[in-house]
């Protein structure tokens, strides 16, 4: 097969692969993107966006959601429940969080990097990078040689190509969800608010719900821990043990047989990549751990990779030394979110509750 050439190749067509994509395409940047499913492909997320990510999408690549993408409700406030239980659960005022559908959400994104000249190989997988004299070589599952002076590793928690240059393990934590049927009936018992239990006898950090339209998403995510993917489903019987105790409404809904979906995020120092080969999302561990956010970073950090592979071009250096003067902000907030929860204990947990002052009276 054809040896093709490109300027940058990207591998995976995520939120932080498409922004990427999107921002050398507006650079006038020859750019092919490398992703291992068919499009449009399912992915396990919780689907909640904080308005700074909105703002990121509009600001850095003038892009505004489509209602389609969006989910019922639209937006959801945020609660939290303190270790001592539902009676002490506060509302932060003030604070929306933008309720989506991930698989329309990256659709949506595929469409418009392709919309803007980006040209996205599917169901194809990355095999081997080679290099020749200062051109990178990365040779494909499907029989492609593409040629290439830079590689973006959008990859996600489990990169390949950040694993083909530090070969080595990076600690990830499992994030284990369940998906309830939600009946007419049950309306006034799921309200539009997305419940945070910050409770370390279910999970180290904690365990959530999160209203969509006809269903119900329960949440856990132990990501101060070493524990496995069984482990994890067990922290969700002790979540839905809690729950039914402190909530008995709640008892009914359970009743059903869910969907299930496990992934998982970073849960180290993030590494932006060496050289011409950049890392960003979560291959570079860009995650708010605290929330398990990520999209924000991702679609950030996808931005400044594009950025800085565009400015070496025309400056004739690496594209590392660019790159790494864009993520400062982002790599120590990363590392210092990180270095908050594993430092939590009950007695934080509970007042970081009680400072935020508002007690609900109607959410619960």
């Amino acid at each position: 097969m054809t040896a093709k050439k490109y300027d940058a190749v990207i591998i995976g067509a995520g939120p932080a692969g498409c922004a990427a994509g999107l921002k050398l395409a507006n650079e006038e940047v020859n750019t092919l993107i490398v992703e291992k499913k068919k499009l449009p492909r399912e992915k396990a997320c919780a689907g909640l966006l904080p308005e700074a990510a909105i703002q990121v999408l509009e600001d850095y690549l003038n892009l505004k959601i489509p209602e389609k993408v969006f989910e019922e409700p639209s937006t959801v406030g945020l609660v939290y429940i303190p270790p001592s239980g539902v009676k002490n659960a506060v509302l932060k005022l003030n604070y929306k969080l933008y309720n989506i559908n991930r698989v329309k959400f990256d659709s949506w994104l595929t469409s418009e990097a392709e919309s803007k000249g980006v040209k996205i190989l599917q169901n194809t997988r990355p095999e081997k990078i080679l290099f020749k004299n200062k051109e990178i070589i990365l040779k494909t599952t499907s029989g492609e040689t593409l040629h290439t002076s830079y590689i973006i590793g959008c990859d996600g928690v489990k990169s390949w190509v950040r694993h083909q240059i530090f070969n080595k393990n990076f600690p990830h934590a499992p994030v284990y969800q369940e998906s309830y049927p939600l009946k007419k009936e049950y309306n006034n018992i799921v309200k539009p608010y997305f419940y945070i239990f910050l409770n370390s006898q279910v999970c180290n950090l904690y365990s959530y719900i999160i209203r969509k339209k006809d269903k119900m998403i329960l949440g856990v995510g132990d990501f101060n821990s070493k524990k496995n993917s069984k482990e994890i489903v067990n922290k969700m019987t002790e979540f839905k043990k809690l729950l039914t105790k402190e909530l008995p409404a709640f008892t009914q809904i359970l009743n059903s047989n869910p969907v299930r979906q496990l992934w998982f995020i970073p849960f180290f120092t993030p590494e932006i990549g060496l050289e011409n080969i950049l890392l960003a999302g979560d291959a570079a561990g860009f995650v708010n751990s605290f929330s398990g956010e990520g999209i924000r970073l991702a679609v950030e950090s996808g931005v400044y990779a594009a950025e800085a592979v565009k400015k070496s071009i025309i400056e004739k250096d690496q594209a590392l030394k660019y790159y790494q003067k864009n993520v400062e902000n982002l790599i120590d907030f990363c590392n210092k979110i990180r270095d908050y929860t594993n430092n939590l204990t009950e007695h934080k947990r509970e007042n970081y509750v009680k400072d935020l002052k508002a007690i609900i009276k109607v959410a619960l």
